[in-house]
């Protein structure tokens, strides 16, 4: 895994990136930048791309499958996302294109969330309304509620599929119950049991911040040549990208660390 970090580390981070194949320090001063080239991005969305494609050039002409974005000075617990950047760094994770580590909400609330269910029963949203399923701590329980749901929905649905001999009952089934699974196709259960963690994680989102996310080469080269040029700052693309279905990404249920 090649590592972009962004920030000063001290000898216990070190340790911990000594395990990652390959670490790069980058720095950036804003007077370095032709801001001509982004006159479609804010003053403050600018340096996130700059220091984005920098690091992608730098990462393609290497040999690794993976970039891991960090901005070590911006996270008040720097230590527990390099100790998941080295657990990452052992794991093979293809199919994965993106996988979010830390992420922000304002006033509690999430930026975009994703709603997967279209079952009425759980669909917690349709019921008291989105926007108080958007604040982080709501929507964190419906989730972990809803995937164990799904989990129940899929083992009833292999059940009855076997003993219900009517082929056309045989297709409401498919179409309720495990045709809802197939937004789950990553081996979740490979990467809970690596992490050590109960928690399902969250497919298809991208949440506010920038400050520490893995993506696949192919995911990263992608990125570069759509957007070029710029925009759309770096956190606007990384979220409608995952939004659209058409990559494997995946996001922390909880943000590893939170932001200074």
């Amino acid at each position: 895994m090649y590592v972009g970090v962004i920030g000063e580390r001290d000898t216990s981070m070190q340790k911990l990136l000594n395990n990652c194949d390959e670490v790069v320090n980058y720095g950036l001063q804003i007077n370095e930048i032709q801001t001509e080239s982004y006159k479609f991005l804010s003053a403050q969305e600018v340096p996130d791309w700059h220091l984005f494609t920098q690091m992608v050039e730098d990462f393609l002409r290497s040999n690794h499958d993976y970039l891991a974005f960090v901005k070590i000075s911006s996270l008040s617990n720097p230590i527990k996302v390099l100790s998941i950047l080295k657990k990452l760094s052992k794991l093979d994770l293809d199919p994965l294109d993106l996988f979010q580590l830390v992420y922000v909400t304002k006033f509690g609330k999430l930026l975009r969330p994703v709603f997967y269910s279209h079952n009425p029963l759980i669909d917690l949203g349709k019921v008291i309304g989105r926007n108080i399923v958007a604040y982080d701590v709501v929507y964190r329980n419906w989730t972990t509620f809803t995937r164990k749901i799904f989990l129940i929905q899929k083992q009833l649905s292999h059940v009855f599929y076997r003993v219900v001999p009517n082929s056309f009952f045989k297709k409401i089934l498919t179409r309720l119950f495990i045709s809802q699974q197939s937004i789950f196709s990553f081996n979740e259960k490979k990467l809970r049991l690596f992490f050590n963690v109960k928690s399902p994680f969250v497919y298809h989102s991208f949440e506010r911040g920038t400050f520490a996310f893995i993506i696949s080469r192919r995911f990263a080269r992608a990125l570069v040549s759509i957007n070029t040029p710029p925009l759309l700052s770096l956190n606007d693309l990384l979220s409608r990208t995952a939004r659209t279905q058409n990559i494997v990404s995946l996001r922390l249920l909880k943000s590893a660390s939170k932001v200074k």
